[in-house]
């Protein structure tokens, strides 16, 4: 049967409610009633006397019945609740703290975590707190410490291992807001405890891992934040990381303004995760060296604030590609040499068989005139067999000293050329004197790095050829000068005799190239003046507007430098 009054109202205004439905239907009632039964005054008096009673008795019946279904309806949440909390997996429990602190509830599952049951905790509250971590049980006994709403302890577990338990608070406070009573709630969060713990662990395993890396690498976040640069990254480029603490301050300072916008193509979004970005770029180091990096840009995955982690990873292919380079120089070079190789074999069988041509057409005339007892003849042949061979033996000499310029390493010295150019001058002072050349030397020609003796065959080449091609010349003449270009020298021999025409410019410094086959000269001179020069790691060309114009022989070659007291060597 339902009940007349609402579960739902408290038992005070229950019963206040019951009392006045109960009173008004039986006032109302009754009173009708009598009047219809008796008019007898006495007989009236009499029946309102019982009435009286009669509501006493009901009322006392309704109340008795509502109290009854009260105390079972409490009962049976009761009986609820406690199954509630005694098949919770969490541990609940309700901890009075007046008189003595004891527990009036705590969940069965106490055993399972800390292995007393809780008949035990009801009669020794303490055997509980002795299962607590002793740091944590100082703290738990400090005055205040069940009032903080969240609490987080550790336990020893019956197993001996440790358990962590999160606690949450509601504290019961007497009128005077004094504590009397704590309900809480304990959570088993040695698990959630130990999946931190371990990925604490594996993020310093990585930091570490990251930091000790023989390549560079940086983390950074979506939003540009660097989040670590590792000691080799650092290394190399002489950046700190409080250096760098933006992506954008890293692109800037080691790519500048320009290379930086030009690099952030690398960066536009976070890659997906299988993939990987690729670059190479040319970075500047604090020091402003220039390096050479291949750059490798993947996605580690998104954090929990949302942000991607972007791992960074380099390569210093800067020897890599200084040896690519070194070695495509090589190529050139001996393609270059096998090139010149190949003229120069046929340049060679060509002119060293002419005089060979010479001297059998001559030993066959030699022959006839010695039939014939010609003397004259004899002689003649002789005369052109001795020039022939003579020839010859010029030739295969000069191309020995060709052979050697190209094959010996230099032993770098200082080399004053204001007294190389001053021996040569005197070497050829006949020469120049029957010419009736003039030569002017600047007066402050620098010293270089070099072969003294290798040096001197240059510009002893390069004046005596200034001098054998000044043609019709009536005033001959010389100057040789100097010019300092950074670590260089630049010289400089100028005549204004016969001059070169710009379409062999080039041509003139290849083997056996003579413009003048008049000219008693092999046509190895300048090729050597060049091999010369080019061992000690200068340069040299001509410059001549054209016939009669005159032509000025230029080259390089590196000064020596005092604070090193020695110029590098070179190898052919």
């Amino acid at each position: 049967m339902k009940p007349i009054i609402p579960p739902s109202m408290s038992g005070p205004l229950r019963v206040a409610v019951g009392y006045i439905l109960v009173a008004s239907i039986w006032i109302g009632v009754s009173d009708r009633l009598l009047s219809w039964l008796t008019q007898d005054p006495a007989t009236l008096t009499a029946m309102q006397t019982y009435k009286g009673w009669f509501f006493v008795l009901v009322t006392g019946a309704l109340l008795y019945l509502e109290r009854h279904h009260a105390e079972r309806a409490l009962q049976a949440s009761e009986e609820r609740f406690r199954r509630l909390a005694d098949n919770a997996p969490d541990i609940i429990y309700h901890l009075a703290l007046q008189p003595t602190y004891h527990f009036e509830y705590i969940s069965p599952n106490i055993a399972a975590l800390a292995g007393i049951s809780p008949e035990t905790v009801y009669a020794d509250p303490d055997s509980l707190l002795q299962r607590l971590h002793p740091e944590d049980r100082r703290r738990l006994l400090q005055p205040g410490s069940l009032a903080t709403p969240r609490l987080v302890v550790r336990w020893q577990g019956r197993d001996g291992n440790l358990i962590w338990t999160e606690h949450r608070h509601a504290p019961i406070l007497d009128a005077d807001g004094n504590l009397q009573a704590v309900d809480g709630i304990a959570r088993n969060i040695t698990e959630q405890i130990q999946a931190q713990q371990a990925l604490q662990l594996s993020e310093e395993k990585f930091r570490r891992a990251v930091l000790h890396a023989p390549i560079p690498i940086m983390i950074h976040a979506s939003d540009g934040q660097v989040v670590q640069v590792n000691r080799i990254w650092c290394q190399i480029t002489g950046y700190t990381q409080a250096d760098l603490p933006t992506l954008d301050r890293w692109l800037e300072l080691a790519l500048g303004q320009e290379g930086a916008a030009d690099a952030a193509t690398l960066y536009q979004s976070p890659p997906p995760l299988d993939r990987v970005v690729e670059r190479e770029l040319a970075i500047r180091t604090s020091q402003g060296e220039q390096r050479i990096w291949h750059f490798r840009v993947a996605s580690l995955g998104r954090q929990m604030d949302g942000q991607w982690l972007i791992l960074t990873m380099a390569l210093d292919v800067t020897e890599e590609r200084l040896a690519e380079a070194q070695m495509k120089e090589l190529i050139q070079e001996l393609e270059a040499r096998n090139a010149e190789m190949e003229r120069f074999t046929y340049t060679v069988s060509h002119d060293l068989k002419s005089p060979l041509v010479t001297i059998r057409g001559f030993l066959s005339l030699l022959e006839r005139d010695l039939a014939a007892e010609d003397r004259d003849g004899i002689a003649s042949d002789v005369h052109f067999i001795r020039e022939a061979a003579e020839r010859m033996q010029r030739l295969l000499e000069e191309l020995l000293r060709l052979s050697r310029a190209g094959r010996k390493k230099i032993q770098p010295q200082p080399v004053s050329m204001a007294q190389l150019v001053q021996d040569v001058l005197e070497m050829l002072a006949g020469v120049l004197d029957d010419r009736g050349v003039t030569v002017q030397v600047a007066p402050d020609l620098p010293t270089v790095a070099g072969e003294r003796a290798r040096l001197q065959e240059v510009f002893l080449n390069l004046v005596d050829n200034a001098v054998k091609y000044m043609g019709t010349q009536p005033h001959p003449h010389i100057d040789i000068g100097s010019e300092i270009q950074g670590e260089q020298a630049l010289f400089w021999v100028r005549d204004n005799g016969m001059g070169i025409d710009p379409r062999h410019h080039e041509r003139i410094f290849e083997l056996f190239e003579q413009l003048d086959r008049e000219s008693q000269g092999t046509g190895i001179g300048l090729a050597l003046v060049k091999r010369i020069v080019e061992v000690h790691g200068g340069q040299i060309w001509v410059e001549s507007a054209g016939q009669g114009m005159g032509a000025t022989f230029k080259l390089t070659l590196p000064l020596w430098k005092e604070e090193d007291g020695h110029a590098d060597p070179s190898e052919a």
